[in-house]
């Protein structure tokens, strides 16, 4: 009998056929095996055969790169894994030379409607830790579970920066013409603080097929929550969301309707 169960993954998959369950969760029974809920199965397996599953679909992923005519060992391996979904669209990783203070971080908000900003890389939490400010950084990994980014590792990694270089502890990615970060924060916030904003470096550019545009980290603002603001107004959203959920009392479904229009108004002030 397993004292325990540890959920390593969780995630959803498309329902096929539709009357299917969604559900993709790994889980560590610990002391007796690992398992696989995909959809309506259970799938047992041994932590060797486990590991040894992994590699083999990370294998089959440098495969299909290999194919295209693109070195995917040139990216972090988690990294790789989360966007494998993206691979057959890609057509090109090639290295680009960018301003360090031209990139920005991807920060996420808990605003349903805009679950990312994008700023600067001195207001991220990798950098206000690096200047002292902790508390900043542990509030990061509370919220978003960015267990794995522990402060001991940042400080390993700002240690291993200063004394191998980048890109030798690995590279900072980026998507097309966006100057966002999709990999690499904790490794650009290092060398901001180290070298600062106008250090010109080598950045890992990842290219798609024109036709696609699904990569991109769609910006809010041309939602269609977007149009409603400016067609109505954002005071004007949240004088009917008063009117109608304090002096008419709608039923619960209305009232969460407006209730979420005037956040959706708050996230675009």
């Amino acid at each position: 009998m397993n004292p325990g169960v540890l959920k390593l993954c969780c995630g959803k998959v498309r329902p096929s056929p539709d009357l299917l369950s969604e559900t993709l969760q790994i889980e560590d029974n610990i002391g007796e095996s690992i398992h696989i809920h995909l959809r309506n199965l259970r799938l047992d397996f041994t932590v060797r055969d486990f590991l040894a599953l992994e590699g083999t679909f990370h294998r089959a992923l440098l495969r299909l790169l290999e194919r295209i005519g693109l070195n995917g060992r040139l990216l972090d391996k988690s990294f790789l894994c989360n966007v494998a979904y993206l691979v057959p669209k890609m057509v090109r990783i090639q290295e680009q030379k960018v301003r360090l203070g031209d990139l920005r971080i991807v920060f996420g908000t808990e605003n349903p409607y805009r679950r990312w900003r994008f700023k600067p890389i001195p207001e991220s939490a990798v950098f206000r830790a690096l200047q002292g400010e902790e508390v900043f950084y542990q509030d990061y990994m509370n919220r978003f579970g960015a267990t794995r980014h522990t402060l001991e590792n940042l400080r390993d990694l700002e240690k291993n920066i200063a004394d191998k270089g980048y890109p030798a502890v690995g590279w900072i990615v980026t998507f097309g013409d966006e100057p966002c970060i999709r990999d690499g924060q904790h490794r650009a916030a290092i060398l901001y603080r180290l070298y600062g904003g106008d250090l010109e470096i080598p950045v890992l550019n990842v290219q798609f097929a024109p036709s696609f545009q699904g990569w991109r980290m769609v910006d809010p603002k041309d939602s269609f929550g977007r149009l409603a603001v400016r067609r109505y107004g954002s005071e004007g959203i949240r004088y009917v969301y008063r009117v109608f959920t304090r002096r008419i009392g709608l039923r619960t479904a209305f009232r969460r309707f407006f209730k979420e229009m005037a956040l959706m108004c708050e996230s675009f002030r």
